[in-house]
Protein backbone atom coordinates (compact mmCIF):
# COMPACT_ATOMS: atom_id res chain seq x y z
CA UNK A 1 0.00 0.00 0.00
CA UNK A 2 1.38 3.40 -0.97
CA UNK A 3 1.76 6.22 1.53
CA UNK A 4 -0.97 8.15 -0.28
CA UNK A 5 -3.39 5.21 0.00
CA UNK A 6 -2.57 4.86 3.69
CA UNK A 7 -3.19 8.57 4.23
CA UNK A 8 -6.53 8.43 2.42
CA UNK A 9 -7.68 5.35 4.34
CA UNK A 10 -6.73 6.50 7.83
CA UNK A 11 -7.37 10.23 7.78
CA UNK A 12 -10.90 11.27 8.62
CA UNK A 13 -11.29 14.71 7.05
CA UNK A 14 -13.82 16.29 9.34
CA UNK A 15 -13.83 19.76 10.95
CA UNK A 16 -12.95 20.02 14.62
CA UNK A 17 -15.61 21.98 16.50
CA UNK A 18 -13.26 23.37 19.13
CA UNK A 19 -9.62 24.14 18.51
CA UNK A 20 -6.85 24.37 21.06
CA UNK A 21 -7.89 27.94 21.98
CA UNK A 22 -11.24 27.04 23.41
CA UNK A 23 -13.76 29.51 24.79
CA UNK A 24 -12.70 32.74 23.10
CA UNK A 25 -14.70 32.51 19.89
CA UNK A 26 -11.56 32.68 17.77
CA UNK A 27 -11.24 29.95 15.16
CA UNK A 28 -7.68 28.75 14.69
CA UNK A 29 -8.24 27.19 11.29
CA UNK A 30 -9.26 23.86 9.85
CA UNK A 31 -7.97 20.63 11.29
CA UNK A 32 -8.53 16.92 10.92
CA UNK A 33 -8.76 14.09 13.40
CA UNK A 34 -6.55 11.02 13.24
CA UNK A 35 -7.32 8.30 15.75
CA UNK A 36 -9.24 10.79 17.89
CA UNK A 37 -6.34 13.28 18.03
CA UNK A 38 -6.28 16.72 16.47
CA UNK A 39 -3.89 17.02 13.55
CA UNK A 40 -2.97 20.51 12.38
CA UNK A 41 -3.47 20.61 8.61
CA UNK A 42 -3.20 24.37 8.13
CA UNK A 43 0.31 24.33 6.61
CA UNK A 44 0.20 22.13 3.56
CA UNK A 45 3.50 20.62 2.48
CA UNK A 46 4.60 20.08 6.09
CA UNK A 47 4.24 16.85 8.08
CA UNK A 48 0.99 16.55 9.99
CA UNK A 49 1.57 16.94 13.71
CA UNK A 50 -0.05 14.07 15.65
CA UNK A 51 -0.64 15.89 18.91
CA UNK A 52 -3.40 17.38 21.00
CA UNK A 53 -2.74 20.43 23.16
CA UNK A 54 -4.74 21.52 26.17
CA UNK A 55 -6.18 25.04 26.13
CA UNK A 56 -4.05 27.41 28.26
CA UNK A 57 -6.84 30.01 28.40
CA UNK A 58 -8.54 28.94 31.68
CA UNK A 59 -5.28 28.73 33.63
CA UNK A 60 -4.10 32.12 32.38
CA UNK A 61 -7.39 33.79 33.27
CA UNK A 62 -7.48 32.20 36.73
CA UNK A 63 -3.91 33.37 37.37
CA UNK A 64 -4.82 36.90 36.34
CA UNK A 65 -8.09 36.92 38.29
CA UNK A 66 -6.56 35.62 41.53
CA UNK A 67 -3.71 38.12 41.60
CA UNK A 68 -6.00 41.00 40.63
CA UNK A 69 -8.39 40.06 43.43
CA UNK A 70 -5.65 40.13 46.06
CA UNK A 71 -4.17 43.46 44.94
CA UNK A 72 -7.64 45.03 44.69
CA UNK A 73 -8.41 44.00 48.26
CA UNK A 74 -5.26 45.82 49.36
CA UNK A 75 -6.20 48.89 47.31
CA UNK A 76 -9.57 49.19 49.05
CA UNK A 77 -7.81 48.80 52.42
CA UNK A 78 -9.67 45.59 53.24
CA UNK A 79 -9.09 44.43 56.84
CA UNK A 80 -6.95 47.52 57.37
CA UNK A 81 -4.24 46.33 54.97
CA UNK A 82 -2.93 49.01 52.62
CA UNK A 83 0.69 47.85 52.12
CA UNK A 84 0.67 45.66 48.98
CA UNK A 85 4.01 43.88 49.53
CA UNK A 86 2.29 40.62 50.46
CA UNK A 87 1.21 40.38 46.83
CA UNK A 88 4.80 39.65 45.73
CA UNK A 89 4.71 35.88 46.20
CA UNK A 90 1.36 35.50 44.43
CA UNK A 91 2.30 37.88 41.63
CA UNK A 92 5.67 36.23 41.01
CA UNK A 93 4.42 32.65 40.82
CA UNK A 94 0.80 32.75 39.69
CA UNK A 95 0.29 36.17 38.16
CA UNK A 96 3.68 36.38 36.46
CA UNK A 97 5.31 33.02 35.79
CA UNK A 98 2.08 31.09 35.18
CA UNK A 99 0.72 33.63 32.72
CA UNK A 100 4.05 33.64 30.90
CA UNK A 101 3.87 29.85 30.55
CA UNK A 102 0.30 30.17 29.25
CA UNK A 103 1.47 32.78 26.76
CA UNK A 104 4.19 30.46 25.46
CA UNK A 105 1.66 27.68 24.94
CA UNK A 106 -0.70 30.09 23.19
CA UNK A 107 2.16 30.69 20.73
CA UNK A 108 2.41 26.92 20.27
CA UNK A 109 -1.36 26.73 19.67
CA UNK A 110 -1.04 29.41 16.99
CA UNK A 111 -3.02 32.04 18.91
CA UNK A 112 -1.15 35.33 18.64
CA UNK A 113 -3.75 37.29 20.59
CA UNK A 114 -3.70 34.93 23.57
CA UNK A 115 0.09 34.83 23.56
CA UNK A 116 0.43 38.62 23.54
CA UNK A 117 -2.28 39.12 26.17
CA UNK A 118 -1.00 36.54 28.66
CA UNK A 119 2.67 37.42 28.28
CA UNK A 120 1.83 41.12 28.59
CA UNK A 121 -0.13 40.70 31.81
CA UNK A 122 2.42 38.20 33.11
CA UNK A 123 5.12 40.81 32.48
CA UNK A 124 3.00 43.41 34.27
CA UNK A 125 2.89 41.34 37.45
CA UNK A 126 6.60 40.51 37.27
CA UNK A 127 7.50 44.17 36.78
CA UNK A 128 5.19 45.17 39.63
CA UNK A 129 7.09 42.77 41.87
CA UNK A 130 10.32 44.48 40.85
CA UNK A 131 8.91 47.75 42.21
CA UNK A 132 8.24 46.16 45.62
CA UNK A 133 11.24 43.85 46.12
CA UNK A 134 13.90 45.78 48.10
CA UNK A 135 16.76 43.96 46.33
CA UNK A 136 16.05 45.93 43.15
CA UNK A 137 16.31 49.25 45.00
CA UNK A 138 13.39 50.94 43.25
CA UNK A 139 11.65 52.20 46.37
CA UNK A 140 14.91 53.05 48.17
CA UNK A 141 15.85 55.32 45.25
CA UNK A 142 12.86 57.50 46.13
CA UNK A 143 13.57 57.68 49.87
CA UNK A 144 14.44 61.15 51.17
CA UNK A 145 15.34 61.56 54.84
CA UNK A 146 13.77 58.19 55.61
CA UNK A 147 10.48 59.08 53.93
CA UNK A 148 9.07 58.11 50.55
CA UNK A 149 9.20 61.06 48.18
CA UNK A 150 5.98 62.16 46.40
CA UNK A 151 7.99 61.67 43.23
CA UNK A 152 7.46 57.92 43.66
CA UNK A 153 3.70 58.25 43.09
CA UNK A 154 4.35 60.26 39.93
CA UNK A 155 6.75 57.58 38.70
CA UNK A 156 4.16 54.86 39.39
CA UNK A 157 1.56 56.92 37.51
CA UNK A 158 3.80 57.11 34.43
CA UNK A 159 4.41 53.37 34.77
CA UNK A 160 0.64 52.78 34.76
CA UNK A 161 0.02 55.10 31.80
CA UNK A 162 2.45 52.99 29.76
CA UNK A 163 0.42 49.88 30.57
CA UNK A 164 -2.78 51.78 29.75
CA UNK A 165 -1.56 52.23 26.17
CA UNK A 166 -0.64 48.56 25.76
CA UNK A 167 -3.96 47.30 27.13
CA UNK A 168 -5.86 49.70 24.86
CA UNK A 169 -4.22 48.15 21.80
CA UNK A 170 -5.01 44.64 23.10
CA UNK A 171 -8.66 45.68 23.48
CA UNK A 172 -8.75 46.76 19.83
CA UNK A 173 -7.53 43.29 18.85
CA UNK A 174 -10.18 41.51 20.96
CA UNK A 175 -13.34 42.46 19.08
CA UNK A 176 -13.53 39.12 17.25
CA UNK A 177 -13.18 37.05 20.43
CA UNK A 178 -16.08 37.12 22.89
CA UNK A 179 -18.10 39.56 24.98
CA UNK A 180 -16.65 38.03 28.16
CA UNK A 181 -13.05 38.68 27.10
CA UNK A 182 -13.80 42.22 25.86
CA UNK A 183 -15.60 43.11 29.10
CA UNK A 184 -12.68 41.76 31.16
CA UNK A 185 -10.14 43.79 29.19
CA UNK A 186 -12.22 46.99 29.33
CA UNK A 187 -12.52 46.63 33.10
CA UNK A 188 -8.74 46.15 33.31
CA UNK A 189 -8.30 49.38 31.36
CA UNK A 190 -10.60 51.26 33.73
CA UNK A 191 -8.67 49.94 36.73
CA UNK A 192 -5.35 51.08 35.28
CA UNK A 193 -6.85 54.48 34.45
CA UNK A 194 -8.15 55.02 37.98
CA UNK A 195 -4.92 53.89 39.62
CA UNK A 196 -2.86 56.12 37.31
CA UNK A 197 -5.01 59.17 38.08
CA UNK A 198 -5.07 58.35 41.79
CA UNK A 199 -1.29 58.09 42.00
CA UNK A 200 -0.77 61.20 39.89
CA UNK A 201 -3.07 63.29 42.09
CA UNK A 202 -2.27 61.54 45.36
CA UNK A 203 -5.98 60.85 45.80
CA UNK A 204 -6.64 57.81 47.97
CA UNK A 205 -10.36 57.80 47.10
CA UNK A 206 -9.61 57.31 43.40
CA UNK A 207 -7.14 54.53 44.23
CA UNK A 208 -9.84 52.82 46.31
CA UNK A 209 -12.25 53.21 43.38
CA UNK A 210 -9.63 51.49 41.25
CA UNK A 211 -9.51 48.69 43.81
CA UNK A 212 -13.29 48.30 43.68
CA UNK A 213 -13.18 48.11 39.88
CA UNK A 214 -10.37 45.60 40.25
CA UNK A 215 -12.71 43.30 42.16
CA UNK A 216 -15.20 43.54 39.29
CA UNK A 217 -12.38 42.78 36.87
CA UNK A 218 -11.38 39.77 38.90
CA UNK A 219 -14.97 38.48 38.86
CA UNK A 220 -15.16 38.88 35.07
CA UNK A 221 -11.86 37.06 34.61
CA UNK A 222 -12.95 34.23 36.92
CA UNK A 223 -16.18 33.88 34.94
CA UNK A 224 -14.40 33.85 31.58
CA UNK A 225 -11.87 31.32 32.83
CA UNK A 226 -14.65 29.10 34.18
CA UNK A 227 -16.50 29.33 30.86
CA UNK A 228 -13.37 28.18 29.03
CA UNK A 229 -12.80 25.32 31.49
CA UNK A 230 -16.38 24.02 31.60
CA UNK A 231 -16.35 22.43 28.15
CA UNK A 232 -18.76 19.66 27.08
CA UNK A 233 -15.95 17.17 27.72
CA UNK A 234 -15.52 18.26 31.35
CA UNK A 235 -18.86 19.58 32.52
CA UNK A 236 -22.60 18.90 32.27
CA UNK A 237 -23.24 22.62 31.76
CA UNK A 238 -21.54 25.53 30.02
CA UNK A 239 -21.39 29.27 30.60
CA UNK A 240 -22.22 31.69 27.78
CA UNK A 241 -19.42 34.04 26.68
CA UNK A 242 -21.07 35.86 23.76
CA UNK A 243 -19.16 34.75 20.67
CA UNK A 244 -18.24 37.82 18.61
CA UNK A 245 -16.45 35.99 15.78
CA UNK A 246 -17.93 36.48 12.32
CA UNK A 247 -18.22 33.70 9.78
Amino acid sequence: MSSEDFRTKNLEAQPVSQGPYDGSGIELGRATTIGGHVADNSQYGFPIQHRKLAAPLPLGLFAFATTTFALSMYNINARGVDVPNAIVSLALVYGGATQWICGVFEFVCGNTFGAVAFMTFGSFWLSYCVLLIPWFGVISAFMVDGKLSPEFNQAVAIYLWAWFIVVFIIILASFKSSVAIVVTLVLVEIVILLLAIGNMNGNESIIKAGGAMGLATSAAAFYTGAAALLTPDLSYFQLPVGNMARA
